[in-house]
C-alpha cells in the first residue's frame, strides 16, 4: 500500500502519452490483456508494479508494465478551463470514470454464485477512486461493470472506458429512452446486468441502457471493440460504430467500408423525440434500422398555476415574437496558457449561413491563431497564415460560406469576436418571468434550461494539434426577466460570465461563483465562447 501511495504522489496527472490503438473509434478506448492467471483478481489487473502478474501483458504492444491505472492516466479527457486566480486557460485533463470489464465466461459463471464479481468491481472502484480523486470526469465516482465474454480465452481480459462508455447505477436518474427501430417495430436495447448487494443479500439488479442526466454519448457497434451496445442483426455485415451526442442529437459515424451507411435524424433533436435512421446505400427504405431517443417528460413542481414550459423544454429555432437570447458572435479566445495542453490555435467549420456545422460536413473551415500583430488567419484553399488587421469585414471562406466579420474582444483572454451573419435564436419560455432559465452546457432536465451545444458537433470548434473546450459549465447561469430586463445570476464556479453593451463592449463581469447583474434589451451576455444577444 505505501509503494502505490508513493507512486501516485509522484506521478504527474495525464503526463503519459497516449499508447492505446485507437482502431478508427475515438470515443472507445479497449485495453486487452493476456496471460491473467486470476481474471478475478483486480490488483494485477490494476497495476503492475506492487500488485505482480508478471505473466501479464498488453496485447497491443506485448508489454507487462501497461494495466489499467497506466491505461486510464495516459488516455484522458482533455479539456481547459479558467484559473481563478491568474484567469488563464490552464489544461484540464479528466479520467474517465465507468468501465466496462470483460473477463472470460467460464470466470465470470464460476463466480456469480459468490461474492467475487462483487468484491472484484468494488476493489476496483476503491483503486480508481482513492488514485484519482481530484480528477474525475464530471465528479461521478468510479463505477465498474464486469460483464461474461464467451469469445475471450481463458487467461484475457478486456478493460473498456472512454466518452461512449456509461454504467448506469442506483444514483443515475434515467431522463430518457432508447429503443431500435426494426420496420414496424421497435425492439429495447439490450440492458444493462450487474449483482448487488440488497441488505445482506446478492441480486442481479437490470437497468435500462436509455438516455441518463450525465450521459453524453450512446455508443453502438459490429462488435465489443467498437461499441458498448451492438448492432441488432438486421444490419447484415456493415462494420463500424454510431455514436449519439445525446445532448444535441447528432450522430458521428465510421465504418470501416468506407461510409456504406446513409444516415437520416428526424424530429427534436435538444428534447422530445428524435429517430437516427440508418440503411445501407442504394438499399430499400425497408433495410437498416432506426435508434428512436425519446425523453421523458420532466416533473412539473405542483403551484397554483404552474408553466406549460416546465422542465428542459427549450429548443433551438425561429423567433415568434416571444423574449429569446439571440447569438449573434463567437468568442475566439486568446489560447495564452494553454500551451501545455497543445493547443496553438482553432479551427472552425462552418454552414454556408456562418453557424457552426460538423467539421466533417465538407463545409468551410476557417483557421486562426493569436500572434504578435493580433489575430492570423488562414482560409480554405490557402496554406500560409496571413494577419488580418481588426476589425474585418467580408472575409471570404468560400464554398458558399456567407462573408464573415471579426472585431476586437474588450474582454481578457479573448482576441476577437467573429460576428456570424445568420444569428440563431434560443427561445426564452413562459418560465423565464417565474422561476428563471438555466444556460448551460447541459442543464439538468428537471429544470427549464438551454442546453449551448451547438458548437459540440462532432468537433465543430477545435484546437490545432490539440483539444479545445467550449468554457462552458454544465449550469452556468440562470436568467430571469424582470420589468428592468434580464436577470444574470452567475451558478458556475469555474468561469465567470461578462455582460457587454450593444456595441459589444464589456460593462460588467460576473466572478467566479457569485454575482449576478442586468441586462438590457439588446445588451449581450458572453459565456464561454458564445455571445448572446437579448431581445425581450
Amino acid at each position: 500500500m505505501l509503494g502505490r501511495l508513493a507512486k501516485l504522489l509522484i506521478s504527474s496527472p495525464g503526463g503519459a502519452s497516449p499508447w492505446l490503438p485507437a482502431g478508427g473509434n475515438p470515443f472507445l478506448y479497449t485495453l486487452h490483456l493476456r496471460g491473467v492467471a486470476d481474471p478475478l483478481d483486480p490488483n494485477p489487473l490494476w497495476e503492475h508494479e506492487y500488485a505482480g502478474g508478471a505473466t501479464i501483458q498488453d496485447v497491443a504492444s506485448g508489454r507487462n508494465d501497461r494495466r489499467l491505472r497506466t491505461a486510464l492516466d495516459a488516455h484522458r479527457h482533455m479539456g481547459s478551463r479558467r484559473d481563478a486566480e491568474s484567469r488563464r486557460l490552464v489544461a484540464d485533463p479528466r479520467v474517465y470514470t465507468d468501465v466496462l470489464l470483460r473477463i472470460p465466461q467460464s470466470a465470470w459463471r464460476a463466480a456469480r454464485y459468490d461474492d467475487r464479481l462483487l468484491i472484484m468491481a468494488d476493489e476496483l472502484a476503491r483503486m480508481h477512486g482513492e488514485d484519482f480523486q481530484n480528477h474525475l470526469l464530471d465528479g461521478r465516482r468510479a463505477r465498474y461493470l464486469v460483464v461474461p465474454e464467451d469469445r475471450l480465452p481463458a487467461d484475457e481480459v478486456i478493460c473498456q472506458f472512454g466518452m461512449g462508455v456509461f454504467l448506469p447505477d442506483a444514483e443515475d436518474r434515467q431522463v430518457g429512452e432508447a429503443r431500435f427501430l426494426l420496420g414496424e417495430s421497435e425492439e429495447e436495447l439490450p440492458p444493462w446486468q450487474s449483482y448487488e448487494m440488497g441488505g445482506d443479500s446478492k441480486h442481479l439488479v437490470s437497468r435500462p441502457a436509455g438516455v441518463y442526466r450525465d450521459q453524453h454519448y450512446l455508443l453502438l457497434g459490429h462488435d465489443l471493440f467498437q461499441g458498448t451496445i451492438l448492432f441488432p442483426r438486421s444490419l447484415g455485415g456493415y462494420q463500424g460504430y454510431v455514436a449519439i451526442d445525446l445532448a444535441s442529437g447528432r450522430p458521428a459515424l465510421e465504418f470501416s467500408d468506407g461510409a456504406a451507411l446513409e444516415t437520416r435524424v428526424e424530429g427534436d433533436r435538444q428534447m422530445g423525440e428524435f429517430i437516427c435512421t440508418l440503411r445501407p446505400r442504394d438499399c430499400e427504405e425497408t433495410q437498416g434500422f432506426g435508434i428512436l431517443i425519446r425523453r421523458k417528460a420532466a416533473a412539473t413542481p405542483p403551484s397554483p398555476a404552474p408553466s406549460a414550459a416546465a422542465g428542459h423544454t427549450i429548443v433551438l429555432g425561429r423567433s415568434t415574437g416571444g423574449p429569446c437570447l439571440r447569438l449573434t458572435a463567437l468568442a475566439l479566445p486568446t489560447l495564452d496558457g494553454i500551451a501545455s495542453s497543445g493547443v496553438t490555435g482553432w479551427r472552425l467549420a462552418l454552414n454556408p449561413d456562418g453557424t457552426p456545422s460538423e467539421m466533417a460536413s465538407g463545409g468551410a473551415v476557417l483557421t486562426g491563431k493569436a500572434g504578435d500583430k493580433g489575430i492570423y488567419l488562414r482560409r480554405p484553399g490557402e496554406a500560409e497564415y496571413r494577419p488580418m488587421p481588426l476589425p474585418a469585414q467580408g472575409i471570404d471562406c468560400g464554398k458558399g460560406c456567407a462573408p464573415l466579420e471579426l472585431m476586437p474582444s474588450t474582454v481578457s483572454g479573448y482576441l476577437a469576436l467573429l460576428l456570424l451573419p445568420a444569428p440563431v435564436p434560443y427561445l426564452l419560455p413562459k418560465a423565464v418571468q417565474e422561476t428563471g432559465v438555466v444556460l448551460g452546457g447541459q442543464p439538468n432536465g428537471d429544470e427549464a434550461g438551454i442546453a449551448l451545444n451547438l458548437l459540440n458537433q462532432l468537433g465543430s470548434l477545435l484546437g490545432c494539434e490539440g483539444m479545445l473546450n467550449n468554457l462552458v459549465s454544465r449550469r452556468f447561469v440562470k436568467v430571469i426577466q424582470t420589468g428592468e430586463g434580464l436577470r444574470i445570476e452567475l451558478l458556475s464556479s469555474s468561469y465567470p460570465a461578462y455582460l457587454l453593451d450593444r456595441e459589444y463592449h464589456l460593462r460588467g463581469t460576473l466572478g467566479f461563483g457569485a454575482g449576478s447583474g442586468l441586462l438590457h434589451p439588446g445588451e449581450h451576455l458572453q459565456i464561454g465562447l458564445y455571445v448572446l444577444r437579448y431581445e425581450p
